[in-house]
């Protein structure tokens, strides 16, 4: 089955939703503890690798 031109379209706005909003949701939900700069300017703490990856694969998933 494949996936026609309007689902890969909602589906790349998901992904973009997704980015744009993922490190916000992340702090809030105090996943990762972050530093007063990192909540600041929203990036990642480098130490927790794993749930980086874990994002990685949720995003792969929901390309597929």
């Amino acid at each position: 089955m494949g996936v026609s031109s309007m689902e890969k379209d909602k589906l790349e706005a998901i992904g973009v939703y997704v980015k744009s909003h993922i490190a916000d949701w992340i702090k809030e939900s105090n996943i990762i503890p972050f530093s007063p700069y990192e909540k600041e300017h929203h990036t990642l703490v480098e130490c927790d690798i794993s749930l980086s990856e874990r994002i990685v694969r949720v995003e792969e998933g929901i390309k597929h």
